[in-house]
């Protein structure tokens, strides 16, 4: 959320959420309410067959602070200790050390991981750290395939708005369990199961996590039709229009 957004009557618009930007005067100001994570490669879809279902929780973030990997871990180390023994893939692109960077990047995260789950525990959760071609290291539809063999999709960042890979979760018809930013790609008639289910607090994660894993088979049409990339553009056109016609920004030749 960017409270400090003064509109410069210079650009016709702004690409953004309308809890994204705020007028620091309060003042209205032309907005398409899109941006680059509505528009989803279209090999971002869901399966054919839930049979191809392998992976319980899909969680995929860079090791970065932010991203609240420690929380992320001692839900699983929760979730394990009541006997829930998901089947969890962490696909984590780690960024090349740099010592200055060694308060904002989770550079020890492999000794945190053998330190909280046994060699048993690992069978079942398995962490894909990546120390090559950061923070990008799959193509696409490589990425998609981890989606499409995934029952849910897990995300613990508390202040990341309009993240790119939740987008590729519901595109893929995963359900999403994550904090409230998470959610802000979402109209009001999405935010809530079996499409997303929003977190206040971390220990929710917990019984959030198995409601939405026994959910998975629910369908979820409504909000991978709203990421589905021909409908995007559609909607862009229309929000175009009616931007144009609010704002006179256009003028038909007569």
């Amino acid at each position: 959320l960017l409270t400090s957004f003064r509109y410069n009557p210079l650009f016709d618009f702004s690409m953004a959420g309308e809890e994204d930007l705020r007028e620091v005067e309060g003042n209205k100001f032309p907005l398409l309410t899109m941006d680059a994570c509505n528009f989803i490669p279209e090999f971002y879809k869901p399966t054919t067959s839930l049979d191809e279902k392998f992976w319980d929780i899909l969680y995929i973030a860079r090791a970065v602070k932010f991203k609240k990997i420690p929380e992320f871990f001692d839900c699983i180390r929760r979730l394990y200790d009541s006997r829930k023994m998901y089947r969890i893939l962490f696909i984590c692109p780690v960024p090349p050390y740099k010592w200055s960077d060694r308060k904002s990047a989770f550079y020890d995260i492999r000794k945190v991981y053998d330190r909280m789950f046994s060699e048993k525990e690992k069978d079942l959760f398995s962490l894909l750290t990546i120390d090559y071609r950061y923070p990008f290291p799959f193509d696409g539809e490589t990425l998609a395939h981890f989606y499409r063999t995934s029952k849910i999709f897990v995300h613990f960042a508390d202040n990341e708005r309009r993240c790119r890979v939740a987008a590729y979760a519901w595109a893929s018809g995963l359900p999403v369990v994550g904090m409230s930013c998470v959610g802000s790609l979402l109209p009001p008639e999405l935010k809530k199961s079996p499409y997303y289910y929003e977190v206040n607090k971390y220990e929710e994660f917990d019984t959030l996590i198995p409601k939405a894993i026994e959910n998975y088979k629910k369908d979820l049409t409504g909000v991978t039709h709203y990421f589905n990339l021909s409908e995007s553009k559609k909607r862009l056109r229309e929000q175009l229009a009616r931007l144009l016609k609010e704002h006179e920004l256009f003028y038909e030749p007569k």
